[in-house]
């Protein structure tokens, strides 16, 4: 490589490489494991939903709490997945702007340019 050749900083010391990077993984994770997070996040809203059918049944009253599924459950995924997915678009825009964007800058070739004193 020539050494009056114009370098462009790492990849990796853009932080938004490093969201990119964050929301693409966490994507992936929440993908493959939402089988078994709605399955917990059910189980944890039926206990809630079980101490209040039982302060209903004390109270005199037939329950009238329905108890969560995976597939009906009071808190879903769905806003998870739309802010890591606007998380990872925007990102992706700036990371892109960024690297399109940014003239490279010269290679430094004299001691004073690196930062060195004499």
């Amino acid at each position: 490589m020539n050494a009056s050749a114009p370098r462009r900083p790492p990849l990796s010391d853009s932080p938004w490489f490093w969201v990119y990077l964050f929301a693409t993984f966490a994507l992936i994770v929440l993908t493959v494991m939402r089988p078994r997070v709605l399955e917990r996040q059910a189980q944890l809203e039926r206990k809630v939903q079980g101490r209040q059918r039982a302060a209903e049944q004390a109270a005199g009253r037939e329950p009238q709490t329905p108890l969560s599924t995976p597939s009906q459950t009071v808190i879903p995924l769905g806003p998870l997945f739309v802010l890591l997915g606007a998380a990872w678009i925007v990102s992706w825009i700036m990371l892109w702007r960024r690297r399109r964007g940014t003239p490279e800058s010269p290679a430094p070739s004299s001691p004073a340019e690196k930062g060195c004193k004499p």
